[in-house]
Protein backbone atom coordinates (compact mmCIF):
# COMPACT_ATOMS: atom_id res chain seq x y z
CA UNK A 1 0.00 0.00 0.00
CA UNK A 2 3.04 2.20 0.96
CA UNK A 3 4.22 1.76 -2.69
CA UNK A 4 1.13 2.55 -4.30
CA UNK A 5 0.79 6.15 -2.45
CA UNK A 6 4.48 7.04 -3.30
CA UNK A 7 3.44 5.88 -6.99
CA UNK A 8 0.38 8.51 -6.82
CA UNK A 9 2.05 11.32 -5.42
CA UNK A 10 5.37 11.57 -7.22
CA UNK A 11 5.99 14.20 -9.23
CA UNK A 12 9.41 13.47 -10.72
CA UNK A 13 8.08 12.59 -14.22
CA UNK A 14 7.28 16.14 -16.49
CA UNK A 15 5.35 15.85 -20.14
CA UNK A 16 5.84 17.94 -22.86
CA UNK A 17 3.32 20.20 -24.77
CA UNK A 18 4.41 18.97 -28.09
CA UNK A 19 3.94 15.32 -26.95
CA UNK A 20 0.71 15.68 -25.75
CA UNK A 21 -0.45 17.57 -28.65
CA UNK A 22 1.42 14.49 -30.98
CA UNK A 23 -0.61 11.89 -29.36
CA UNK A 24 -3.39 13.53 -29.71
CA UNK A 25 -3.22 13.95 -33.28
CA UNK A 26 -2.64 10.58 -33.85
CA UNK A 27 -5.49 9.33 -31.56
CA UNK A 28 -7.41 11.60 -33.65
CA UNK A 29 -6.39 10.61 -37.28
CA UNK A 30 -6.83 6.80 -36.00
CA UNK A 31 -9.77 7.53 -34.63
CA UNK A 32 -11.37 8.82 -37.77
CA UNK A 33 -9.84 5.98 -40.09
CA UNK A 34 -11.62 3.85 -37.54
CA UNK A 35 -14.90 5.24 -38.32
CA UNK A 36 -14.32 5.00 -41.79
CA UNK A 37 -13.78 1.20 -41.78
CA UNK A 38 -16.57 0.74 -39.50
CA UNK A 39 -18.97 2.54 -41.61
CA UNK A 40 -17.95 0.58 -44.95
CA UNK A 41 -18.59 -2.70 -43.20
CA UNK A 42 -21.44 -1.59 -41.70
CA UNK A 43 -23.09 -0.36 -45.44
CA UNK A 44 -21.90 -3.63 -46.59
CA UNK A 45 -23.33 -5.82 -44.28
CA UNK A 46 -26.66 -4.10 -45.02
CA UNK A 47 -26.43 -4.90 -48.73
CA UNK A 48 -25.26 -8.28 -47.99
CA UNK A 49 -29.08 -8.52 -45.77
CA UNK A 50 -30.98 -6.65 -48.64
CA UNK A 51 -29.68 -9.64 -51.25
CA UNK A 52 -30.70 -12.29 -48.52
CA UNK A 53 -33.63 -11.12 -48.35
CA UNK A 54 -34.51 -10.66 -51.53
CA UNK A 55 -33.50 -13.99 -52.49
CA UNK A 56 -35.85 -15.36 -49.85
CA UNK A 57 -38.51 -17.71 -52.08
CA UNK A 58 -41.82 -17.09 -52.15
CA UNK A 59 -43.62 -19.21 -54.83
CA UNK A 60 -45.88 -21.21 -54.69
CA UNK A 61 -48.36 -22.81 -57.06
CA UNK A 62 -52.15 -23.90 -56.60
CA UNK A 63 -53.70 -26.73 -58.13
CA UNK A 64 -57.56 -27.24 -57.18
CA UNK A 65 -59.75 -29.70 -58.29
CA UNK A 66 -63.69 -29.84 -58.10
CA UNK A 67 -65.47 -33.19 -59.11
CA UNK A 68 -68.81 -31.93 -59.47
CA UNK A 69 -70.62 -34.83 -60.55
CA UNK A 70 -69.11 -36.88 -57.55
CA UNK A 71 -68.33 -40.04 -60.05
CA UNK A 72 -64.37 -40.07 -58.73
CA UNK A 73 -62.79 -38.79 -62.32
CA UNK A 74 -61.67 -35.70 -62.35
CA UNK A 75 -60.77 -36.14 -66.42
CA UNK A 76 -64.76 -35.29 -67.55
CA UNK A 77 -65.49 -32.41 -69.33
CA UNK A 78 -67.88 -30.90 -66.22
CA UNK A 79 -64.79 -30.68 -63.70
CA UNK A 80 -64.06 -27.68 -62.42
CA UNK A 81 -59.95 -27.18 -62.15
CA UNK A 82 -58.18 -23.77 -61.17
CA UNK A 83 -54.53 -23.51 -61.35
CA UNK A 84 -52.34 -20.08 -60.61
CA UNK A 85 -49.38 -19.28 -58.53
CA UNK A 86 -46.45 -17.00 -58.07
CA UNK A 87 -42.51 -17.25 -59.19
CA UNK A 88 -40.93 -14.77 -57.10
CA UNK A 89 -37.75 -14.01 -58.77
CA UNK A 90 -34.68 -12.40 -57.09
CA UNK A 91 -33.87 -8.55 -58.58
CA UNK A 92 -31.19 -7.61 -56.55
CA UNK A 93 -27.16 -8.90 -56.81
CA UNK A 94 -24.15 -8.12 -55.03
CA UNK A 95 -20.67 -9.13 -57.37
CA UNK A 96 -17.49 -8.46 -55.90
CA UNK A 97 -16.12 -5.70 -55.51
CA UNK A 98 -18.96 -3.80 -56.36
CA UNK A 99 -21.16 -0.85 -54.41
CA UNK A 100 -23.24 -2.91 -52.01
CA UNK A 101 -26.57 -4.43 -53.50
CA UNK A 102 -29.36 -2.01 -53.37
CA UNK A 103 -26.91 1.65 -53.04
CA UNK A 104 -26.85 3.63 -56.11
CA UNK A 105 -23.29 5.61 -56.16
CA UNK A 106 -23.44 7.25 -59.71
CA UNK A 107 -25.99 9.70 -58.69
CA UNK A 108 -25.45 12.95 -60.83
CA UNK A 109 -24.48 15.96 -59.08
CA UNK A 110 -27.15 19.02 -58.78
CA UNK A 111 -27.71 22.42 -58.40
CA UNK A 112 -28.30 23.46 -54.71
CA UNK A 113 -30.93 26.11 -55.37
CA UNK A 114 -29.15 28.91 -56.88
Amino acid sequence: MNLLYKLWSDEGGAASPASAILMTTVVAIGSVVGLVAIRDHVVQQLGDLAVALDNLDQSYSVDLQRDLNDDGDYDDDCEFRLVGGYVDTPTLTDPPDAAPAGIDLTVAASDEGS
